[in-house]
């Protein structure tokens, strides 16, 4: 082992630059395949190590420059980034928007290329930020530290994520768990940046081990000792929450008519309405309790349709069925509302609707519209189709007489703050309807449905999902799909599901797991600072 480490010493030396940026390249490459693709998950604990034992080594050598390492931070991320958004490529040739084929590449290696570009110019500046730590009085006395801030500083960076348009927290580590929720249970306490915690801590101890021939049996100690933790209390909250005591169980359905974006506009409002109407008379005969529409399912204002509402009125009626369903809503000035409307089991029309909170950048919107103008104008083209959307600005839990009913459109649900913010507000069941017919059946649907299982085990609640043409699901508290159907097809799943009252631990604390860390890496910022400030005053 020591052997070992000292040929990986000397060949990543930051010397050999060429070989750092192998390394960082074939590290983010490997790490953007595991969260894109959940069946190479079992890889992500150990996929990390290479950049992390770049990061720890440049950020201890003190005559290594602050600039190198935003160039490694840069190099890793933006390898990852490409890994992350790959599935952009399923856009094109964009028959839908109409543009010409050129202007359709344009747009596709602009969706890539730039929002990967985007999501590196921050992230890139972590590992600087470790380095200033590592640098400082309190790491250089107790080294192991290193491991444990940076894996503070990669939830830290997700969370952050979250704050603005410019970060889209699509590619966050626990994905990569999705295929074994085993070990996405301790999500219910800290939510998923618990489980980033644990992945980055363990490639840390290995990348340590590799960096510190003194300390590997510390490293090793270490990091079996986590996994071993995460793996029992993952095992132990599954058999917890599958074991509650038995309560009123209701029958759900999630229709998906398999209409796509190329065909939803040119299609007729009465053929989309028909599909539909059909499959969810089926649900409803079948007994369903609540039926879920995906998201704007006919691109009109349904609710001003007369003909249309009062057939559903009636089904709903007849069958004493609640639906739900993803329709546009008359709204400002400023544009409609994307939004799901509730009608009853009295075939009552709900006086209140849930709209869309967290518009999709170029979707729904354009930001910095002057320069995206200069920069890239055929992109102008693909957000026509629903620029001028207006955001929703609560969570507005529809009150039933089966319980709380809290909803998330599409882009909302990779936003963990919106999803425990409706159970904050009386949600014990979520609805998640979306349209995610854009990526046919490429790596987004999948990951997009991924999401919806974090959120499932952060929120402690079943979760309904509806999508255009897939993937549809319903998931339980503990990340398990019980129903699903796959991408491009049409049809209706069904499942038996528990309105839940419970509230998780992390429904109740939010995110002061990442506060946590975050105050931690200020305070070290902080006497890194102070003591630069006392060692130039010796100096003068």
């Amino acid at each position: 082992m020591k052997s070992i480490g000292n040929k990986i010493a000397s060949w990543l030396s930051p010397d050999h630059s060429w070989r750092c940026t192998l390394a960082l390249v074939l590290s983010g490459l490997l790490t953007g395949l595991c969260v894109s693709f959940a069946v190479f998950g079992c890889l992500e604990w150990i996929s990390l190590v290479p950049a992390l034992y770049v990061f720890f080594r440049a950020s201890f050598d003190p005559s290594v420059p602050l600039r190198r390492l935003y160039r490694y931070g840069l190099i890793f991320y933006y390898s990852f980034s490409i890994v992350l958004f790959h599935w952009f490529f399923y856009m094109y040739p964009l028959e839908f928007v109409g543009v010409s084929p050129a202007a359709a590449l344009g747009i596709v290696l602009f969706a890539i290329l730039g929002l990967s570009l985007l999501q590196t110019l921050f992230a890139a500046l972590f590992p600087v930020i470790l380095a200033i730590i590592s640098r400082g009085r309190i790491v250089k006395a107790h080294p192991f530290l290193q491991v444990l801030v940076m894996a503070g500083l990669w939830c830290v960076r997700e969370w952050a994520q979250t704050l603005n348009w410019t970060g889209v927290p699509w590619g966050r580590l626990a994905l990569g768990q999705a295929a074994m929720p085993i070990m996405l249970q301790t999500a219910r306490w800290f939510g998923s940046y618990a489980i980033t915690f644990v992945i980055v801590l363990i490639n840390g101890c290995i990348a340590y081990a590799f960096l510190h021939a003194n300390r590997r049996r510390l490293c090793a100690l270490v990091g079996l000792a986590v996994f071993a933790v995460q793996l029992s209390l993952g095992a132990f909250l599954t058999l917890a929450n599958v074991t509650k005591p038995e309560q009123e169980t209701y029958r759900v359905a999630a229709i998906q008519g398999n209409i796509g974006s190329a065909d939803k506009w040119e299609t007729s409002a009465t053929q989309s309405f028909d599909i539909y109407y059909n499959l969810t008379e089926q649900a409803a005969k079948s007994g369903a309790d609540i039926i879920l529409w995906p998201e704007t399912a006919v691109p009109i204002k349904l609710t001003e349709y007369e003909y249309y509402m009062n057939q559903l009125r009636r089904l709903a009626c007849e069958h004493e069925s609640i639906l739900l369903l993803g329709v546009f809503v008359r709204g400002t000035e400023l544009g409609d509302y994307n939004a799901i409307v509730l009608i009853d089991q009295n075939g009552e029309l709900y006086d209140g609707f849930y709209a869309k909170r967290h518009l999709v950048p170029f979707g729904e919107y354009v930001p910095l519209r002057p320069l995206i103008e200069v920069i890239c104008p055929p992109i102008l083209e693909l957000s026509q189709l629903a620029d001028g959307t207006t955001p929703g600005a609560d969570a507005e839990v529809f009150d039933t007489l089966a319980g709380g009913i809290g909803s998330l459109i599409c882009f909302d649900s990779i936003y963990e703050q919106l999803a425990y913010d409706s159970v904050r507000h009386g949600a014990e069941l979520i609805c998640i309807s979306t349209n995610d017919s854009w990526f046919f059946d490429s790596a987004a649907v999948h990951m997009h449905n991924a999401q919806a299982k974090l959120r499932a085990i952060e929120t402690g609640r079943y979760v309904v999902r509806a999508a255009n043409t897939g993937v549809s699901s319903v998931i339980t508290p503990t990340g398990r799909e019980v129903a699903r159907l796959d991408p491009l097809k049409e049809g209706v799943i069904m499942a038996e599901i528990e309105m839940r009252s419970d509230m998780t631990l992390y429904t109740r604390i939010g995110n002061s797991f990442v506060y946590l860390f975050l105050g931690g890496a200020l305070l070290l910022l902080a006497e890194r600072v102070y003591q630069g400030i006392k060692q130039r005053k010796k100096e003068i």
